[in-house]
């Protein structure tokens, strides 16, 4: 925003609210209110503002230049159709040549990190570190650029500093959150069902307990994977039955058992290092409605577009939905 551009150059310049405004003829609270985006300066103090700030009017309104919604599913799908069609510099280069294009689209930024973060899954155990210096890059600029969803890009931030064994990150990417998104979530389910709006309020509940059923199973799988590391091959076992269990009693995708196990066991899966092995497992899941063919979950939609999450639930209705899509 706006706002923020004014802030930091003023306070780069030693310059308090005060002094500004009696450059500009305006009252201290006038940029108090600039600075908090609830309003705007008038047009005919931009370029006297531009000037103080030793800026032009293009930086500041930088924050302004984003991308529509429907813009950035384009790229989305253009990024998709060089991965899937080149090799992994070519995603780097066309990643750097949008982002170039659009320096201040801080969703933007979030979009192409996450969609980068989906590749390095697929890809990191021939690769242990693809894509996750850019991954970092993109996920750090888009905290810079965006005031929403700063903890699901610190949560994403701590994983990946984790996978580089950057132990100081990881933990100061953790320090950032500031809620848990889910629990929000479940709150404002129980505030519809006290409102007594009862179809919206069952609406949400369906939808966050679906999305727990799900991360459950892939916590359980990661569970496995941790005990079977630690020499418990036992236990390991158990985590792994527990999640198929899970999975079976709420009539959960197949998919998402071949998917909790993509970055443990891609090596097997597809050993000559492509994924059409993989995404046939995967792919056999993807006719169905939703991630769930209970009744309980009938109708039932995850994805990051109708939850607002980036959870592991959500990623994967967000792939069924374009699996079903590559069918067509």
């Amino acid at each position: 925003m706006i706002g923020k551009v004014i802030q930091e150059k003023r306070k780069t310049l030693g310059m308090t609210q005060a002094q500004m405004a009696e450059y500009l003829g305006v009252s201290a609270p006038a940029v108090n209110k600039w600075e908090k985006d609830m309003c705007y300066p008038d047009a005919s103090l931009l370029a006297p503002l531009a000037r103080l700030l030793q800026i032009d009017l293009n930086e500041l309104f930088s924050f302004h230049e984003v991308l529509s919604e429907k813009e950035r599913d384009i790229v989305k799908g253009k990024l998709y159709d060089v991965f899937i069609e080149g090799e992994s510099r070519d995603v780097k280069e066309y990643t750097r040549d949008v982002l170039r294009e659009n320096p201040s689209d801080g969703m933007l930024f979030k979009m192409v990190a996450d969609v980068l973060f989906g590749f390095h899954a697929l890809q990191k155990a021939a690769s242990p570190q693809i894509y996750l210096n850019e991954i970092c890059e993109y996920y750090n600029r888009a905290l810079e650029l965006t005031d929403n969803e700063t903890d699901d890009i610190a949560v994403k931030l701590m994983t990946v500093y984790a996978e580089m064994g950057d132990d100081e990150s990881a933990e100061a990417s953790w320090a950032k959150l500031r809620s848990l998104e889910h629990e929000k979530d479940w709150t404002h389910a129980e505030m519809q069902y006290m409102l007594k709006n009862y179809d919206d309020a069952a609406a949400e509940a369906k939808r966050i307990i679906l999305g727990k059923i799900v991360d459950l199973s892939y916590k359980l799988d990661s569970l496995s994977n941790m005990l079977s590391h630690q020499g418990d091959q036992k236990l390991a076992e158990l985590a792994k039955i527990k999640s198929s269990e899970l999975c079976d009693l709420f009539d959960v995708w197949d998919g998402v058992r071949a998917l909790n196990n993509v970055s443990v066991s891609i090596e097997e899966a597809d050993p000559d290092g492509e994924m059409n092995g993989l995404l046939d497992v995967i792919y056999k899941g993807a006719k169905e409605d939703g991630l769930s063919r209970s009744p309980l979950f009938e109708g039932v939609q995850l994805g990051r577009k109708s939850t607002g999450n980036d959870s592991t639930a959500d990623l994967m209705a967000d792939l069924m939905n374009t699996l079903k899509e590559f069918a067509q």
